[in-house]
């Protein structure tokens, strides 16, 4: 007891940490490369269109109300799949809708609503800058850089702005 390590640990910690880092990027670079093919493939499909932003949009069925905008307050049902098909959250099973602020969810999420009429029902394929990004959502399983899958179906429109959603908690 007391005695010095017989091996520089400094020396062997840093090997670990790189070699640590190193394997997390090679998951990375396979889950981007996963997630590349699937926006390829959802961008194949007959109807779908690709936005400036690279999420694919996909119209299941076509609503007939009103659109949302960026200051809007919506009510919707989604179901989130990784690439590969499972579901990691969904509003249907739950049997509960969302209601939320477009500006206060993932960038995908609003541009994909913004694209929907009330009534409507979509597939969109978002890239990870869209969805959890560089760092994933470990709550849910997803690890980072992940493409992700959602079926969105527009139920309302809450409030048509900021002001008036301001308005409504007032009363």
């Amino acid at each position: 007891m007391g005695d010095s390590p017989e091996v520089p640990l400094a020396e062997y910690t840093a090997k670990a940490d790189t070699m640590l880092y190193l394997r997390a990027a090679e998951k990375q670079e396979a889950v981007a490369k996963l997630g590349k093919d699937a926006l390829e493939k959802a961008a194949a499909e007959e109807g779908a269109i690709t936005t400036k932003s690279g999420l694919v949009f996909l119209s299941l069925k076509e609503g007939s109300g009103d659109s949302p905008s960026p200051t809007d307050a919506v009510e919707v049902h989604a179901e989130g799949m990784t690439v590969d098909g499972t579901v990691f959250d969904s509003s249907y099973q739950k049997g509960e809708t969302l209601s939320f602020p477009l500006y206060g969810v993932m960038r995908g999420w609003s541009e994909g609503l913004m694209l929907m009429k009330v009534g409507g029902k979509a597939k969109v394929t978002l890239p990870y800058a869209l969805a959890y990004g560089d760092f994933g959502d470990g709550s849910l399983n997803i690890p980072p850089r992940s493409t992700l899958v959602f079926t969105l179906e527009l139920l309302a429109i809450n409030c048509n702005s900021l002001l008036e959603c301001a308005a409504d908690v007032d009363e």
